[in-house]
């Protein structure tokens, strides 16, 4: 990673609350995206580690095919480490289609165990008004 991308992706959870007093203050984080009344999960993934690795994983971006990837062999290294400490269950062979069932399992089980979400009202909402304040609301995830 260049060191221009390091401090881009630096910046960028600190604006999203993701640094606590310079450290890491996440486990996983999941991407969305409002869609009208939904919100609508990303193919994206941040994942710390046991060893305190950040992963990166954004299996919206097509350029690279996984056969003429330079970075294959530490892609499934790091595949099989997410999918062992998260609990998740590889079947497909294609790392791309792997990351996915990974994805999917993270995705559950936040869902599944989360009682709330704290979020961002600008994430949501399309604030049109400089003069309203920005919030934190509060999802419920109740099972319906």
């Amino acid at each position: 990673m260049s060191k221009s991308y390091f401090y881009f992706v630096l910046e960028k959870m600190r604006e999203l609350g993701l640094m606590q007093e310079n450290g890491i203050a996440f486990k996983a984080v999941i991407s969305f995206e409002p869609n009208g009344d939904k919100m609508e999960l990303k193919e994206k993934l941040m994942y710390v580690t046991e060893d305190k690795e950040l992963v990166l994983m954004d299996l919206e971006r097509d350029e690279y095919s996984c056969r003429s990837c330079s970075i294959r062999s530490v892609c499934v290294s790091y595949l099989k480490l997410v999918a062992k400490e998260s609990g998740a269950k590889v079947s497909k062979m294609n790392p791309r289609e792997a990351w996915r069932e990974v994805m999917g399992y993270i995705r559950k089980n936040l869902v599944e165990n989360a009682s709330y979400l704290k979020l961002s009202s600008h994430s949501i909402f399309d604030v049109r008004k400089k003069e309203e304040k920005e919030q934190e609301i509060e999802i419920s995830c109740s099972k319906s």
